[in-house]
């Protein structure tokens, strides 16, 4: 009795599937999580005397073009520099920076009003601001390095600069490093300049007194 030949389709079948699983797998890999940094405002310890100066007006802040995106930079020790994939900003930079400038604005009460750049209303003052650099250094002791330019110009004449702060920072990143403590130096390093920046017009505005 002949006994029927089996067929050697199913097992082809078979490792034709577990070949295409192998290759979905490696086309089509699980999707890597994305981390997003807060940069969050906090009021100083003590806020100063409200001193109702004049009316101000803050206009969007400038980033320069190598920050100007979420990504955060990563550089090493040399001019190259990456953009992080997967570790971002959770909202673009100058949007973080005009909200902690005008909620910070508004509490001080440094101004008797605070508009924003599109708001309708006269302003005796503007402040312009800037994020020159802003990037998180690798190596044996990772550095945080932010660069900051803050001016207040009067919106009369000649729109002289009533007060101007310059920040340079470059230290080692608080902690064990790591990219959480970087985004916390960063948030305390722009509100501190933010402080400072403020008893610098307070200041002017003394000197200004003083003058009449």
């Amino acid at each position: 009795m002949i006994e029927p030949k089996q067929s050697v389709y199913p097992a082809c079948i078979v490792v034709v599937l577990l070949a295409l699983v192998t290759v979905g797998c490696s086309i089509f890999p699980e999707p890597r999580e994305t981390y997003y940094y807060a940069i969050e405002y906090e009021p100083p310890p003590e806020l100063p005397q409200r001193s109702s100066i004049a009316v101000v007006r803050i206009l969007e802040p400038t980033v320069a073009p190598a920050y100007d995106r979420r990504q955060i930079v990563l550089r090493g020790d040399t001019a190259r520099y990456q953009y992080l994939r997967d570790d971002m900003w959770g909202v673009e930079l100058r949007d973080s920076l005009q909200m902690l400038l005008e909620r910070y604005h508004e509490e001080a009460g440094t101004y008797s009003s605070v508009l924003s750049e599109f708001d309708r209303g006269v302003a005796d003052h503007e402040i312009h601001s800037a994020i020159r650099r802003l990037e998180y250094v690798d190596g044996d002791t990772p550095h945080t390095r932010v660069e900051l330019v803050f001016e207040a110009r009067s919106t009369e004449g000649s729109s002289r600069t009533v007060a101007r702060h310059h920040v340079d920072y470059d230290e080692p990143t608080t902690g064990n490093g790591g990219l959480e403590r970087f985004a916390h130096d960063v948030n305390r390093v722009i509100l501190e300049a933010i402080y400072e920046f403020d008893s610098k017009i307070r200041e002017a505005d003394g000197d200004n007194q003083a003058g009449q």
